[in-house]
């Protein structure tokens, strides 16, 4: 503590202790048990929902896309791929502008902006001629919000729990998702 702040008065300080005496039981004692108890259930059961719908939509549109546009219209495989690297490319400026975001207009409205627009997009990406300007900027209104939206997520798995949890919680949360996000059945 001194490295970060030289002046800082920790006379009198025996240990420092993370979270409540419950929590740092709970977290000791290890399992899911941790992340539902106090009154968390509801908080993880939205987040294992957000996680695994959200990571589904990323497999579903990463292995089926191309896929879909080639039965759909004949759509070359290498075609269809080069315009979903478009979606991915925006995706990592949703990635990297989704804190920001979240910091200056909320947590809710941004991640509810994101999906809703992110709907759309999709929406568009299988009613509008493949390689037109709208097809275009769906695929990167897609990305972006996409991929922003799922680290909107992540940051509230990370701020959802108190910290003798939160290696827990989290876990948990990916896992639920990545179940789904992996192309596993059901």
């Amino acid at each position: 503590m001194r490295r970060i702040e030289p002046t800082l008065d920790l006379a009198g300080v025996g240990a420092f202790r993370v979270g409540s005496r419950r929590d740092v039981a709970r977290a000791a004692a290890g399992g899911v048990w941790s992340v539902v108890s106090d009154g968390r259930l509801a908080l993880t059961l939205l987040l294992w929902t957000a996680d695994f719908i959200a990571l589904g939509i990323i497999s579903l549109l990463a292995l089926w896309m191309a896929t879909f546009f080639l039965s759909r219209s004949g759509i070359p495989l290498e075609v269809s791929a080069a315009y979903s690297l478009l979606g991915f490319a925006s995706g990592i400026a949703g990635t990297i502008t989704v804190g920001f975001l979240m910091d200056r207009l909320g947590r809710t409205p941004v991640l509810a902006a994101l999906f809703f627009f992110d709907a759309i997009a999709m929406m568009l990406m299988g009613s509008v001629p493949f390689g037109g300007a709208v097809f275009i900027v769906a695929t990167l209104v897609w990305g972006y919000c996409q991929a922003g939206g799922q680290a909107g997520i992540n940051a509230l798995c990370a701020q959802a729990y108190p910290t003798a949890v939160r290696s827990t919680g989290v876990g948990w949360a990916f896992g639920i998702g990545r179940r789904r996000g992996v192309g596993q059945p059901g």
